[in-house]
């Protein structure tokens, strides 16, 4: 998605100077196509070897408004399923849920052991 959001700012950019946008366009769409691959139905995922990764709701946040905006389904069901993820890996999400104290608190990635894996 960062590369998406990047190329059309330099597309954008190449635009306001009098250049020709049409390269940074043509790889912005190439990358955009392979996006969709990242969806399995239920989330949108990181990597094979680590699907879920807090990486992708920063980049959803960041830069999704071209591809996967906030308020589209693919991100609400990834949040969603995030949520879930986060409340069993993490139990001041469930002491939270339980004293009814709204918000997830998320990881980098379930299973995390840098710096004690604490939810950030």
């Amino acid at each position: 998605m960062g590369y998406v959001y990047s190329l059309n700012n330099a597309a954008s950019l190449a635009k306001s100077i009098g250049e020709d946008p049409s390269e940074f366009e043509n790889l912005a769409k190439n990358i955009e196509s392979t996006l969709t691959s990242h969806w399995n139905g239920n989330f949108l995922w990181e990597s094979e070897n680590r699907e879920v990764d807090g990486a992708v709701i920063h980049a959803i946040a960041t830069f999704g408004k071209d591809n996967f905006g906030p308020l589209s389904p693919w991100t609400a069901k990834t949040i969603a399923h995030y949520n879930e993820v986060f409340c069993i890996e993490y139990k001041i999400n469930q002491a939270d849920n339980k004293a009814k104290v709204p918000g997830i608190l998320y990881g980098r990635y379930p299973g995390d052991h840098y710096a004690g894996g604490n939810p950030w």
